[in-house]
């Protein structure tokens, strides 16, 4: 699986740090886990002892049919979502040194080059024969149902070229053709989640029908459109307002106004 690709369904559904273009303008803190709020350094400590132990002693959830497991190992790949729940409830900030660093930008963009090297391996005979066969061997497999460790560190040093060249609060992020992106980035697990339903509708309709490229385009651009109009459909919920009030809520607001009056 490609390290540069293969990001686009890697990370669809996770809640992205604050200067990431995905960030929602909204923050609620009941989406993150509550260790991050309370003892985030801990929890990300936690985190990534589970990461190790989970690859160490080979720990997944079974799967269907039997002597299978998921595909994406739940005990590895909390690892990204609590990073970046961490990073969301302020240790993002604690790292703008390390974006800044030219020394990290350095290193960050060689790996992705590296990265975008070894994808044009598989297409490329030429740069296939350039690539040392112990560099082959150190590589693969780049395992994706545990997270490996080249696919995290990718992850990362996409994440920090983005954050320094297209923080939050960049002019072009304000432009009303990126909206549907950033919409799209801001509920962006119900809309991976659906998309995965969509993915299966899509090869179903190629299956039946046809596999042509302009096919496939029409096909993947009605995905879009369909993920960018649920996107849309959820912020004009978040914005109704709540007609019910919570019991406690209530009550607590009732005492107050007694206490007012004595």
């Amino acid at each position: 699986m490609p390290l540069i690709a293969s990001h686009v369904d890697d990370m669809e559904a996770i809640a992205c740090p604050e200067d990431l273009v995905c960030a929602p303008d909204r923050a609620d803190v009941r989406s993150r886990p509550f260790g991050c709020i309370r003892r985030p350094n801990g929890t990300l400590l936690g985190s990534a002892v589970l990461y190790v132990a989970a690859r160490w002693f080979d720990w997944n959830f079974a799967s269907y049919p039997p002597g299978t497991t998921w595909y994406f190992n739940p005990f590895a790949w909390q690892l990204m979502f609590v990073f970046a729940a961490w990073c969301g409830v302020g240790g993002g900030a604690k790292l703008q040194y390390l974006i800044r660093s030219r020394v990290a930008l350095a290193l960050a963009v060689a790996w992705i080059l590296f990265a975008l090297l070894i994808v044009m391996t598989w297409h490329v005979p030429f740069l296939e024969a350039l690539v040392p066969k112990w560099m082959i061997k150190a590589v693969y497999p780049i395992d994706k149902t545990d997270l490996d460790m080249l696919r995290f560190t990718h992850f990362l040093a996409l994440a920090l070229v983005v954050t320094r060249y297209l923080p939050r609060n960049s002019a072009p992020l304000t432009s009303r053709w990126l909206r549907p992106l950033i919409l799209c980035g801001q509920h962006s697990l119900p809309i991976f989640c659906f998309g995965v339903f969509l993915s299966f509708g899509a090869h179903w309709i190629l299956m039946q029908y046809t596999r042509g490229v302009w096919e496939q385009l029409v096909v993947s651009a009605a995905g879009i459109v369909i993920m960018v109009a649920a996107a849309w459909i959820l912020d004009r919920a978040e914005k109704v307002p709540n007609l019910f009030v919570e019991a406690a809520e209530y009550e607590a607001a009732k005492a107050a106004a007694e206490s007012g009056k004595a």
